[in-house]
């Protein structure tokens, strides 16, 4: 049986869809291990820049580490508590919401006295032109009050 009579077989065509699929496959899985770690890296710069908008002030602990969840109506809530001294200051509150398109995910930072220190849009799925208004780089959608007697 030579090669040109094996190509005319149907589990030939199978069997190189097979492989092609394998090799593909494998690529895939390794592009994703190898850039993994420099995804979470930014993302979690991505996530400490959206907390340091919404939450202004030096505080002595990593936001990123102290969180709490709490049960919320659609599911999960992730409270980022800052400290200072050790006695919690002002949480950050990562909320989502329903919008047209899909959900929308929302920082928001509160102090202790439970004044809103910011509101900032983190993702959301609205449709380009329309919804997409509450993306800083899109328009100036900034819910943040800076008080003067924060540090």
């Amino acid at each position: 049986m030579n090669l040109d009579s094996l190509r005319d077989k149907l589990g030939y065509q199978g069997a190189l869809l097979a492989v092609a699929a394998l090799i593909t496959t494998a690529a895939l899985a390794v592009a994703s291990r190898a850039t993994g770690p420099a995804i979470a890296a930014a993302e979690a710069r991505d996530l400490q820049q959206s907390l340091s908008q919404v939450l202004p002030g030096q505080f002595d602990n990593d936001l990123l580490k102290d969180t709490v969840a709490l049960p919320g109506p659609d599911g999960e809530i992730t409270v980022y508590r800052a400290r200072r001294a050790g006695k919690v200051e002002a949480v950050v509150f990562q909320v989502v919401g329903k919008g047209y398109a899909g959900r929308i995910v929302c920082m928001m930072g509160v102090d202790k006295e439970g004044h809103l220190l910011g509101v900032r849009v983190i993702k959301h799925a609205e449709t380009p032109g329309l919804g997409d208004k509450i993306e800083p780089a899109k328009a100036n959608f900034s819910a943040t009050r800076r008080r003067k007697n924060l540090p």
